[in-house]
């Protein structure tokens, strides 16, 4: 009996010995960041059964390294519901359901983590964040967002400064800075360079010698400034100097940014000139703030920097806000924040400047913002489209890359003097869609109406259209009278707002067939109930494969997954059906208007455009 004891012993302790050589070596691949080596290694423990919560919790640090949310969210369901964990493991689980599309379960361990540390400020920004999420992904967008892929590398891009002679941006691509016929003694990753793309070609902007490391470069009307780190190889590895802001009126003689009654040691990065260059908005930690990171602006007078004013409480938080952008007319402000409610880590910003202070941030909102990183929001010559960095991990080549972004464009038809042709501009067709043979105007239309009465206000040269539709059900006797009553209900809204009815033309337009515009967003709807609350319910019809969101019409709650183009969708219902065995259908929704087909909804519309 003692014999098979001490047999017993030393299998347990063998077994002992090859756990704990397990998780040296996992921990070893995670730091040398080898998530998905040290994933393989930990998944088959969980599958043995040998895996405790450490090592789940580890598997879940590899997964969210990974961009593998899913499978990080699946983890942590599989920890054993006795678990005592880390309070910080609530807020991460949070963050990974809040990537996952699941808002309200990333609310109850957000509250979890809450309980444990009442108050912190990052927390209640993602419970915000939620909130704003649910309603923000039933809003349509009309920004197209692509990543350069001709500027693009493995290596990492920043800073795009579009200008007359061209792009520039920085990357710390060793193989371009040797085909340009420069050089670097410098291998290490995080020495970069400034380049400039014009016409195709790319070269080197290096006014100082080798021993520089270049983190900004901003220059606009002949003003210049950029931040540098004095850099050295040593046995140990890089060293790196603190990082100084300089700037320059000729690229020639630089100097160095220190504002009036500005203590030494602080961080002054992400510089910003207004147009004039006689201003410079930057990001600081110098004391006096309101968080980690400000924004604040000093005055160039006298040949000195005066001292820095801050942006105040309105766009600084008490997390990070950095890359101002402010644009030609210094009365709107672009930043990127993580301390305003978004979709996770740093998000874009956009402030107008009325008079006195800043208005409350406005998130830029999907496709612009990610899960990801996005910084550096910049126009290139119109204010139509421009240039941000962003690391989102789906088309991302090398990390920080650079994106550009077009909003749809204006279209106002110039004077000639003679009779104005009329024109349909389809980029500014706003739509207002109707419940079946009926022509109220629902709620969720009037910020879009106001906004467009207000346009007419400021341009009393500009006529207002109102082209009105009906399905291809009933009578065409009534399918006339409701296009009518609906372009008159129309009409009515805007002469109640104080607009000249002869500024107004109405033109019911008949039945309509035209099921797919640009506007809407199309989703795959798989089920319905006069309840709430039923995600989880739908989802696992669908596997859990894909997030499912919800929208009320009428009495009736619409659970429906997927966002994006008619084509896109009847991929996805196509396959839905296929693989789960379900009845679904295409909807689509429109500034937060649900509509319950893709057939007869999308034609129980008004078209409203300009013309002049």
């Amino acid at each position: 009996m003692r014999r098979f004891s001490i047999f017993v012993f030393l299998i347990l302790l063998i077994f002992s010995c090859l756990c704990s050589a397990q998780s040296y070596k996992v921990n070893e691949l995670i730091d040398e960041s080898r998530y998905s080596e040290a994933a393989s290694i930990l998944e088959n423990a969980i599958e043995n059964g040998h895996a405790d919560a450490t090592e789940m919790i580890n598997l879940v640090y590899c997964y969210i390294k990974m961009h593998d949310y899913q499978k990080a969210e699946q983890t942590y369901g599989k920890i054993p519901a006795e678990t005592k964990l880390d309070h910080i493991q609530y807020f991460y689980y949070g963050e990974v359901l809040r990537y996952n599309g699941k808002y309200n379960e990333a609310k109850e361990q957000f509250g979890k983590y809450l309980e444990k540390v009442p108050g912190d400020f990052y927390t209640d920004v993602c419970i915000r964040s939620c909130d704003s999420l649910l309603f923000w992904n039933k809003q349509p967008s009309n920004v197209t967002v692509k990543n350069a892929k001709d500027i693009n590398t493995i290596s990492e891009e920043l800073w795009p400064i579009p200008t007359k002679d061209g792009l520039f941006y920085i990357s710390n691509n060793k193989d371009l800075l040797k085909n340009t016929g420069s050089y670097s003694k410098f291998a290490d990753s995080r020495v970069s360079f400034i380049f400039q793309m014009k016409d195709g070609k790319t070269s080197v902007f290096r006014p100082f010698n080798d021993s520089i490391n270049y983190t900004a470069f901003v220059t606009r009307n002949g003003n210049s400034a950029m931040v540098v780190k004095q850099v050295k190889n040593l046995v140990d590895g890089l060293y790196e100097g603190n990082p100084i802001m300089l700037f320059s009126d000729d690229n020639k003689v630089w100097k160095e940014f220190q504002p009036a009654e500005t203590p030494a040691g602080y961080i002054m990065t992400h510089p910003c000139f207004s147009n004039n260059g006689k201003r410079i908005y930057f990001a600081s930690d110098i004391p006096g703030g309101y968080g980690r990171s400000d924004i604040y602006y000093s005055d160039y007078s006298d040949g000195n920097w005066n001292k820095p004013v801050n942006l105040g409480s309105s766009i600084n938080t008490p997390g990070n806000e950095m890359f101002p952008y402010i644009t030609d007319d210094n009365n709107m402000l672009f930043f990127a924040s993580d301390g305003h409610p978004g979709y996770g880590n740093l998000d874009i910003f956009s402030s107008a400047y009325k008079g006195v202070n800043w208005e409350n941030p406005k998130n830029m909102r999907s496709p612009v913002n990610s899960i990801g990183n996005d910084f550096g929001f910049i126009f290139s010559t119109d204010a139509y489209h421009g240039y941000f960095v962003s690391n989102r991990y789906v088309s991302s080549v090398g990390g920080n890359d650079i994106y550009t972004f077009q909003f749809p464009e204006t279209i106002i038809i110039p004077d000639t003097g003679k009779k104005p042709e009329i024109k349909i501009c389809p980029a500014d067709t706003a739509l207002v869609f109707f419940e079946t043979a009926k022509w109220a105007i629902d709620s969720v239309f009037y910020e879009q109406l106001d906004s467009l009465a207000i346009f007419m206000k400021k341009h009393p040269y500009l006529t207002l259209n109102v082209a009105s539709w009906a399905d291809q059900r009933g009578l065409d006797s009534i399918n006339e009278n409701i296009c009518k009553k609906r372009a008159l209900s129309v009409a009515q809204w805007f002469t109640a707002k104080g607009i000249d009815a002869k500024r107004i033309i109405t033109k019911p337009s008949g039945v309509s067939k035209r099921n797919e515009m640009a506007q809407i967003i199309y989703h795959v709807q798989i089920g319905s109930s006069y309840k709430s609350g039923l995600q989880d319910y739908y989802s696992k019809s669908i596997k859990n494969e894909a997030p499912v969101a919800w929208n009320k019409s009428g009495k009736n709650y619409y659970y429906f997954t997927g966002n994006g183009t008619m084509t896109e969708m009847k991929k996805l219902e196509t396959d839905l059906k296929s693989k789960h065995k379900i009845t679904c259908k295409i909807t689509g929704s429109y500034s937060n208007y649900y509509l319950v087909d893709h057939i007869y909804s999308p034609n129980r519309r008004a078209e409203i455009y300009f013309t002049k």
